[in-house]
């Protein structure tokens, strides 16, 4: 065979390429028959192969606690009437703490503001509202756990100080605190305190009883 019939194959070949290789490309991307079936069927398997069906019930977890506490005061004479009702302050703040029957210590904060008012009884109330300190402590454990704190640990003497009260120590402080759990009200305490008592240091109150059932109060004030 002379080199002109190797140079005509080649030609051939080559004109034959240039249509075979985009047709291939083509035949490729065109679906096979039957080979996509649109359908709306969903197939049920028994099992749980994603883990998703399983939801944590929520209200055995403790997703917030907040304490709001109010000290109602008689102010000495000549003072009253100077407090707006609901008159918010900013700039102190005051920390209180919860302690469990291990002694371990969960402390609550306010958040730089607290509020003040006057009663129709002619008391002044000072309002503080508190959260958890370090929420890694508390929040996301069993509400069961609360169930361990036993002493509530108070200290307004450096915030009456600061905050400049003018109040009659001879009569004495209502002290009524407010738990909310996954902000739900759960109990209210109120107890006349002396004044030195709140006035002077550090101050302490038993509450193992108040919550020592408050996995049981909280299912009932959600029903």
């Amino acid at each position: 065979m002379n080199g002109n019939l190797w140079i005509i194959l080649g030609i051939i070949c080559g004109a034959i390429s240039l249509f075979a290789i985009p047709y291939g490309f083509h035949l490729n991307a065109k679906p096979e028959p039957n080979k996509y079936k649109k359908t709306d069927e969903i197939n049920i398997f028994n099992g749980d192969y994603v883990a998703g069906n399983k939801i944590t019930n929520e209200d055995s977890v403790i997703r917030s606690l907040e304490l709001k506490i109010h000290l109602d005061y008689v102010p000495l004479d000549g003072v009253e009437g100077k407090v707006k009702n609901n008159d918010t302050s900013f700039g102190l703040a005051n920390v209180l703490a919860l302690f469990s029957k291990e002694k371990v210590r969960y402390r609550f904060i306010t958040d730089y503001k607290y509020s003040e008012s006057t009663l129709e009884s002619g008391k002044n109330r000072i309002s503080f509202h508190y959260k958890p300190e370090d929420s890694d402590q508390i929040l996301g454990k069993p509400i069961k756990f609360l169930k361990d704190m036993q002493v509530l640990g108070l200290n307004y003497s450096e915030f009456i100080k600061e905050a400049q009260l003018k109040i009659d120590k001879s009569k004495p402080i209502v002290l009524q605190w407010n738990v909310y759990l996954n902000s739900v009200k759960v109990f209210t305490v109120s107890s006349e305190v002396i004044a030195d008592t709140i006035c002077n240091g550090q101050a302490q109150m038993g509450i193992g009883s108040y919550f020592r059932d408050i996995d049981n109060v909280y299912q009932k004030a959600v029903r």
